[in-house]
């Protein structure tokens, strides 16, 4: 995969200030269409990291000029429809049609690592923090990254 310019230009933007991950370093190392796929939705989407793990291959609508995340069970339990920007949209597909071993079931968790669904938190804050170290950078707080974001 090669990640888009923008893969996490507004993950950088919105971590600015706060030791945000440099994001040529971004483009030139992920390491994979799930950790692209994530830091993408993460990005554009300002969805909380709960939210994020919740998330079943269902939840996604992804049309050639539009897309939507639904979010079943958010922050109160409210329900929430986030549109999806294109670089989201294209990340999401590229993940779904390389590595999603169960794409066409909208019952399957949307995010599948090596061991099977990706549902603790500690997933994408290992994930954000082998990023950050391998571009000798402080970690990045994906919260923190949130509130700036939206």
């Amino acid at each position: 995969i090669s990640p888009s310019v923008n893969i996490v230009r507004e993950f950088t933007k919105c971590t600015e200030g706060t030791s945000g991950i440099p994001t040529v370093y971004l483009r030139a190392n992920l390491a994979g269409t799930l950790d692209y796929a994530m830091l993408e939705m993460l990005a554009g989407t300002g969805l909380r990291v709960g939210e994020l793990l919740m998330l079943m291959v269902g939840d996604v609508e992804i049309k050639e000029r539009s897309g939507k995340v639904i979010v079943r069970r958010g922050k109160h339990e409210n329900y929430r429809e986030v549109p999806l920007t294109l670089d989201v949209r294209k990340a999401l597909e590229v993940y779904l049609e390389a590595t999603h071993p169960d794409k066409n079931n909208p019952e399957a968790p949307l995010w599948i690592g090596t061991h099977g669904g990706l549902n603790h938190r500690s997933s994408v804050t290992r994930m954000l923090e082998k990023y950050a170290i391998q571009a000798g950078v402080e970690s990045v707080n994906p919260h923190a990254r949130r509130h700036k974001c939206i």
